[in-house]
């Protein structure tokens, strides 16, 4: 009869001031942590992980996001296109297609015949595609409209490794429940959920999402809608955005694995639907044409805004001013209204940081 080797435990007491935190484990237990230089001589054993397109780095997971009809759904298409055609650029930006062999688009926006016929009016513009080889799969009208129960979740993770693909397009966020999604209990289980779908699988993922209702004002993180708890999860968020006078261009907004570019690519969209890339230039360039601090209304919100908060106090801090209007006015735009009011002597920015109303 064999008997067993006791385990032997360690017992590791923590004082916590008034009372006593004691642990008990097992001594051969792994450690979850590690010395920083155990750590990199680690990573320096691993393969490299190449960057797919801008901030889309292989394994991770983010967004697309912009105002309606800005382009997210088709700069999207053309991106995944170009992917599985093996292009070698995209909006003049590289593409590396190392480990990406497959690619899924679950697009749950519109009806599979509109959809098509986009498609195909896209894929004219690839020229000699190995048909064997070009492996981008899209959803059926079989698949769920929305993430709605449990059974709906098991389905998409059943469809990605079907597909067997690498890179994942969903389209969009807002499409996933019939809840608010900017809600942020609703959009922190939606994206925690992606999230862990996309490292159980190995995967890269991509969704589309919408800003919040912006007009003419630069792209931040601000203005993507739900922003304070989605962007938590997110490794990387593009923009895309379309001013009053018709000009599209895309930004790297945030990554989390590289520094974004300072500079944004503008871009048209021609009759087969595909982007034509135009200029690179700084974001701010493109507002030379009309001055964004001169909206009336976005002003007269602005100015509501420092009325309201100031009602039991003399001064506001401006960090409460913009996260009042989140989601409403940009950092960026939002200062401009404040010179402007500040210039025409409604309010008083003499005190740093600190917004006063002139009575």
């Amino acid at each position: 009869m064999e008997v067993s080797e006791e385990k032997k435990n360690e017992v590791i007491e923590i004082d916590l001031g008034n009372k006593k935190l004691v642990i008990e484990r097992p001594v051969d237990e792994e450690k979850m942590y590690s010395n920083i230089l155990s750590m990199v001589e680690r990573v320096d054993n691993e393969p490299d992980i190449n960057y797919i397109w801008s901030g889309i780095k292989k394994g991770t997971f983010g967004y697309i996001f912009g105002p309606a009809k800005s382009g997210k759904t088709i700069l999207a298409e053309n991106l995944a296109m170009s992917i599985s055609a093996k292009k070698s650029h995209f909006l003049g930006m590289p593409i590396d297609c190392t480990g990406i062999e497959s690619v899924l688009f679950m697009s749950m926006e519109e009806f599979w015949v509109n959809r098509s016929v986009r498609n195909r009016k896209q894929l004219s513009v690839l020229k000699n595609i190995n048909i064997d080889n070009f492996k981008y799969n899209v959803v059926t009208e079989t698949f769920p409209l929305t993430m709605e129960f449990d059974e709906d979740w098991a389905k998409m993770s059943a469809t990605i490794t079907d597909s067997r693909a690498d890179l994942v397009v969903i389209d969009s966020f807002t499409r996933l429940t019939w809840d608010d999604v900017e809600k942020s209990r609703i959009g922190s289980i939606l994206s925690r959920r992606l999230k862990n779908i996309t490292t159980e699988l190995g995967i890269t993922m991509v969704v589309i999402h919408h800003s919040a209702k912006i007009t003419d004002s630069t792209l931040d993180l601000a203005n993507m809608a739900g922003s304070r708890v989605i962007g938590q999860e997110a490794d990387f968020i593009l923009g895309v955005n379309r001013l009053s006078n018709n000009t599209r261009y895309f930004k790297e907004v945030a990554t989390r694995y590289k520094q974004e570019d300072e500079f944004v690519t503008t871009f048209k969209i021609d009759e087969n639907l595909w982007l034509e890339e135009g200029r690179t230039v700084a974001e701010s360039k493109l507002f030379g044409s009309f001055d964004h601090r001169e909206n009336p209304d976005n002003e007269q919100l602005v100015l509501n805004s420092v009325k309201r908060l100031t009602k039991n106090s003399d001064t506001v801090k401006t960090s409460e001013v913009l996260a009042d209007l989140e989601g409403k006015i940009g950092k960026t735009t939002l200062y401009g209204y404040f010179e402007n009011l500040e210039e025409k002597g409604m309010i008083d920015r003499s005190k740093k940081s600190y917004l006063k109303i002139i009575k």
